[in-house]
């Protein structure tokens, strides 16, 4: 996934997760280390393009060499990714950081990548009320507040305006799950949710029974598979 950060000149495109975010900062001390040590022309740092694959590797070179660069959404995308494809081995994306986390690194308004087009984060909401609370319940076992995050999807779908909202468990943090409003009609939506297995769940919670996909969810083993489901229902259709 891929976010946009314009200051100045600096045209950096960062495809990462919150904890690469180390990385990042290790190489820039590389590059100050080395910039002290040898006369290096680092002018190019203006334009500059990092990308931290999913296989842990980094590459670092200039935005012009890296026009037709494939992000990790274009990826699920052009292979045909669906439900039934989808490595949930390792959750890697943005959306496997806690919310705080979430919330600490990206703005309202900042610009997103979904497969071939892009959605636009417009605002934060705090849901503490009991109905959401019992929603979180009969998901997960436990009680729960949730925080949520909504983008605008820059794209119409079969004529059709696109919400994209995403969930959090409020207390711990973690992303729960990615659903689809199409025309603001919570009638007319498609839930992607995270299996959660919460030790103090209540004894009578089956999540055999629970995650288990049906015509209102589909059920994933981490947020990673939340992201590239909602990209082939965008898309994919």
């Amino acid at each position: 996934m891929r976010k946009s950060l314009n200051s100045g000149k600096t045209n950096i495109l960062i495809q990462l997760n919150f904890n690469q975010m180390k990385k990042i900062l290790l190489l820039f001390s590389f590059i100050t280390v080395t910039a002290s040590c040898v006369a290096t022309d680092l002018s190019d740092l203006d334009n500059l393009f990092i990308d931290i694959r999913t296989d842990g590797l980094l590459t670092i070179s200039t935005l012009e060499d890296n026009q037709g660069t494939v992000t990790q959404s274009d990826t699920a995308t052009q292979s045909g990714t669906n439900e039934g494809q989808i490595d949930d081995s390792e959750c890697e994306l943005m959306l496997c950081n806690t919310v705080n986390e979430f919330q600490e690194f990206y703005s309202e308004g900042d610009i997103f990548d979904f497969g071939m087009y892009q959605a636009q984060l417009k605002s934060y909401h705090d849901f503490e009320d009991e109905e959401w609370t019992e929603w979180f319940d009969e998901q997960f076992g436990v009680r729960r507040s949730v925080k949520m995050a909504r983008f605008e999807y820059l794209e119409q779908v079969e004529g059709k305006d696109v919400d994209i909202e995403m969930f959090y468990n409020a207390l711990e943090g973690d992303f729960v799950m990615g659903r689809i409003i199409f025309e603001k009609d919570y009638n007319d939506m498609k839930n992607n949710i995270v299996k959660k297995f919460y030790e103090e769940a209540r004894e009578d919670f089956n999540p055999e029974v629970k995650y288990s996909n049906n015509r209102f969810s589909n059920y994933f083993e981490n947020a990673d598979g939340v992201y590239y489901n909602i990209v082939y229902q965008l898309q994919g259709d």
